[in-house]
């Protein structure tokens, strides 16, 4: 019987370093902005006090992340990319295939109750009670095809868009990604060592898959596709070439939960982004100085990216 939560992404795990690259929101700006002064004036008092404050608060993402250790997870209808983890069936997909999956969604009673009763009026009943019953191995009609092909794929977007991702780099001097994710190169990119889940928490971390063809990652439900490719694999590690710049890592999980929480040591570098004002600079590692004594920081790297005087790239220190 097929299912979604014991399907396995018929890929290796990834392992090693991975980049988050982040903007400012107004309110992180102002908070750096506020350290900053804290900094100058030497009043470290009530800079923790001011951190306690605003570090309980999600609108302060860069305060919350370092006071919580925690990064926010998109769900797929929050990804830029319209077509990222958009569920497809393809056209030649077997009867006996789209019937088995019908009625394990008609089991769960996992269907959307409204697109259930659109889709059902339009297919006699005693129609439906035979494709309901595991001896029918074919569709009457062409439009009963279509009709439960329809939802079949409304399920399985339900399935898909329940699920939480967050977006990594294999690397942290891409050019485009520094102008697209981190605020024009004002922002910033953490380094996260993932070579051992049990001291970084990270589990789930897959690489994207840019195939060289346009066309898309279609779904048969087969046997063979669920074991060998994987629908999870489809709908949620290929994207288009247009995208392979981004060389993406993506981190998964059908947990409901709004933030990861990862482990400190994991976070080994915080790079500054080329156009990141000297006073934002300043009060963030202030930031991370105040940190420090309750959340054991002084591991952690400070490096500041600067754009290439020859070629058109971004230097980062080592």
């Amino acid at each position: 019987m097929p299912n979604h939560k014991g399907e396995r992404i018929n890929i290796p795990e990834w392992t090693g370093k991975i980049y988050r690259y982040l903007s400012l929101n107004d309110k992180d700006r102002e908070d750096l902005e506020f350290l900053c002064n804290f900094e100058e004036s030497g009043d470290k008092s009530a800079a923790k006090t001011y951190l306690d404050i605003v570090g309980l608060k999600k609108d302060h993402r860069l305060a919350y992340l370092f006071r919580n250790f925690k990064l926010f997870r998109s769900m797929p209808l929050g990804l830029n990319d319209p077509y990222d983890c958009l569920v497809e069936i393809d056209p030649n997909t077997l009867d006996t295939h789209l019937l088995l999956w019908f009625r394990h969604y008609y089991m769960l009673q996992s269907y959307d109750p409204v697109i259930w009763q659109v889709i059902m009026r339009k297919i006699d009943s005693s129609e439906l009670n035979n494709y309901l019953k595991d001896s029918t191995n074919t569709f009457q009609s062409d439009s009963d095809k279509q009709n439960i092909t329809y939802l079949v794929k409304k399920t399985l977007q339900t399935y898909v868009n329940q699920a939480r991702v967050i977006c990594f780099s294999e690397i942290p001097d891409n050019i485009l990604m520094w102008a697209h994710y981190a605020d024009k190169h004002e922002g910033y990119c953490l380094e996260f060592n993932c070579v051992d889940p049990k001291i970084s928490g990270f589990v789930g971390l897959y690489s994207v898959k840019y195939p060289k063809s346009d066309l898309r990652p279609l779904i048969d439900f087969s046997l063979e596709e669920w074991k060998k490719f994987g629908i999870s694999r489809k709908t949620l590690l290929v994207k288009s070439s247009h995208w392979k710049y981004e060389k993406e890592i993506r981190m998964i999980n059908p947990s409901k939960e709004e933030y990861f929480q990862f482990e400190p040591p994991a976070l080994e570098k915080i790079i500054l982004g080329s156009k990141m004002p000297d006073r934002y600079k300043k009060g963030f590692k202030f930031l991370i100085s105040i940190l420090n004594k309750k959340k054991s920081l002084s591991h952690i790297n400070f490096l500041e990216a600067s754009l290439d005087p020859k070629y058109f790239k971004v230097n980062i220190p080592k």
